[in-house]
């Protein structure tokens, strides 16, 4: 059955995500990678063959064989079939069974994906056989693949460029002490010249002054410090809003 005009743009999309997944490998490695994943399930294949080098398949007769009646397994040998062909009928192709090895934690995949991000391996392995993948199985590999690619493709890249990480982290930690550090000051301005205007607007002789020349008076006092860097007459002015009113709460009714 040949594929519709979708299925086959599907396909190149599908392949497409896998070679810019893999990209980040130099084409030897990426040669190298998929030899690797390779011979892993040939070698897995060949461990389940009996002594006798052949293997008993279920599920996947098809044709005559599966008519009513017909034996539903038979024994072949694993010379001649692919990996995937000895995984069962839930596995569809190479792709399906390394996500399945790497479940059931086959020892030659977790020392490969201790090497090589999973998804990375299977991105080589879409790539490879993209044409041929049945369609279910392609469609559980796009999931998969854009699940993996999330999670495990941040965790490898991080790795990778644990400088560049740490000098993000440096960053982003002065970024924060900065904030924190213009809050405190902040807040340290905004205690002075409330404390300053309380005095000033205490003061008998300026009973009836103004915000304005509070702030001015107050600028006077702190220009120089760095604290107030870059403080304006109308920035102090701004702070003074309602201090001429408590300052002269505070007073004692007979001073009032």
């Amino acid at each position: 059955m040949f594929d519709t005009l979708d299925t086959q743009l599907a396909r190149e999309q599908l392949a497409a995500i896998a070679r810019d997944r893999a990209k980040y490998l130099k084409p030897e490695g990426r040669d190298k990678a998929l030899e690797w994943v390779t011979l892993v399930l040939e070698q897995w294949k060949l461990e389940q063959a009996a002594p006798d080098g052949t293997i008993e398949l279920q599920g996947q007769l098809g044709g005559l064989l599966s008519m009513a009646g017909a034996p539903k397994t038979r024994r072949a040998p694993v010379s001649e079939l692919r990996p995937e062909q000895c995984a069962g009928p839930n596995v569809r192709c190479a792709y399906d069974l390394l996500m399945q090895l790497d479940r059931e934690g086959y020892p030659a995949v977790a020392a490969m994906t201790a090497k090589i991000p999973l998804d990375v391996l299977g991105a080589l392995l879409i790539a490879r056989d993209y044409k041929t993948m049945p369609i279910d199985g392609m469609a559980l590999a796009a999931r998969l693949f854009w699940m993996m690619a999330d999670e495990l493709a941040r965790e490898f890249r991080r790795a990778l460029s644990e400088k560049e990480s740490k000098k993000a982290e440096d960053s982003a930690r002065r970024v924060v002490e900065m904030h924190e550090k213009k809050q405190a000051n902040t807040r340290l301005r905004a205690n002075i010249i409330e404390r300053l205007g309380v005095e000033f607007f205490q003061r008998r002789e300026n009973r009836g002054a103004t915000n304005a020349d509070a702030a001015k008076h107050i600028y006077d006092i702190v220009k120089d410090d760095k604290v107030f860097s870059n403080m304006t007459v109308d920035g102090i002015k701004d702070k003074l809003s309602g201090t001429k009113k408590r300052a002269l709460a505070m007073l004692p009714e007979k001073v009032k």
